[in-house]
């Protein structure tokens, strides 16, 4: 078996990102003891950087296209710069290097589109629809292109994103294998199509076991530094409710905190789960995370079977979330 950047990564106790700098000489940021290190350490396990034979389409570059205001560029996205250093270590393993362009700095498209530098691109959290005048230059172009965490669908592009549906459908589950009978839905929007999605894998899970979807604990008010734990008195008031599936993990924090006030002990009273877009380690609260090393190598090999590198079709994944254990359930 060969050996990757992540067994480089297990074995020197670092990132899959800090590796893949490392054996990149090009790029920057890292320390040039560190390098050595781990270019030392890469060598002794016998890795081997994966090599394939150039095409008329493989030009070695990937295009990156985002939005980021100037204001925001530590934290772009919602992802933010996890999705990045994700992105990088799946196009490094493909023997790809990025062209980046940031739409919120130049509206135009990029200029290595025209001059054919590259060989497809990635669009990452662009809140952009059918009409934009990006997408049609694409297809003028006939450059394929892959939207990352992109909030719906785009027509004629892959769409690589976390299923809502299914993400929901995990957490309530988990919560009724716990052995919950009347599980509730906390969210503060319910007219986001994400939160509409979610509810809908919470209620079909609920179905399933025939129970019913419990609709009463929908805040109305907007995002704000309270929002959940008027949800927790709700809660306390109705004494039925033993199981929590929270649109964010702020509402679960929240909730959990407002409850443990009011005398009610989690996860022994009441099991709480939340869900993290920004996959943070959060060991307190459940949660439903993106799995980006999934997403970003799903999506980076499907650009290439789209760009014709490979004849090999990406297996399909629809979930790109998986559960994180905290100590809320």
């Amino acid at each position: 078996m060969s050996v990757t950047v992540k067994d480089i990564a297990d074995r020197a106790n670092v990132s899959t990102a800090t590796v893949s700098r490392a054996l990149n000489p090009e790029q920057t940021g890292i320390k040039p003891e560190v390098r050595n290190e781990i270019v030392a350490l890469a060598e002794r396990m016998g890795y081997k950087k994966k090599g394939r034979k150039a095409s008329k389409t493989d030009s070695g570059y990937v295009g990156i296209i985002y939005k980021r205001e100037p204001t925001s560029f530590v934290n772009g996205g919602v992802l933010g710069d996890r999705l990045y250093q994700a992105i990088e270590v799946a196009l490094y393993n493909q023997g790809k290097q990025a062209l980046m362009h940031n739409i919120a700095l130049d509206d135009a498209a990029p200029d290595f589109l025209k001059d054919g530098l590259v060989s497809g691109v990635l669009l990452v959290e662009l809140d952009i629809d059918n009409d934009h005048k990006l997408l049609k230059e694409l297809k003028q172009l006939k450059i394929p292109a892959v939207a990352v965490n992109h909030p719906g669908y785009l027509d004629k592009f892959d769409v690589v994103s976390v299923n809502y549906v299914q993400c929901f459908q995990l957490l309530t589950k988990r919560l009724l294998a716990k052995g919950c009978q009347k599980i509730a839905f906390a969210s503060n929007d319910f007219g986001h199509y994400v939160t509409r999605n979610s509810f809908l894998g919470y209620g079909l899970a609920m179905y399933e076991v025939g129970k019913t979807p419990q609709e009463t604990f929908w805040l109305k008010e907007k995002d704000s530094l309270d929002v959940g734990r008027q949800i927790a008195r709700d809660i306390v008031a109705d004494g039925s409710i033993d199981g929590v599936v929270c649109m964010s993990n702020q509402i679960a924090g929240n909730l959990i905190n407002e409850l443990n006030n009011l005398g009610k002990r989690v996860p022994q009273d009441i099991r709480v789960c939340g869900f993290d877009p920004q996959s943070i380690d959060d060991t307190e609260v459940t949660s439903g995370v993106y799995d980006l090393p999934e997403m970003t190598t799903r999506a980076v090999e499907l650009l290439a079977y789209r760009s014709h590198q490979t004849k090999i079709q990406p297996v399909k994944v629809t979930t790109y979330c998986r559960i994180q254990e905290g100590r809320s359930d």
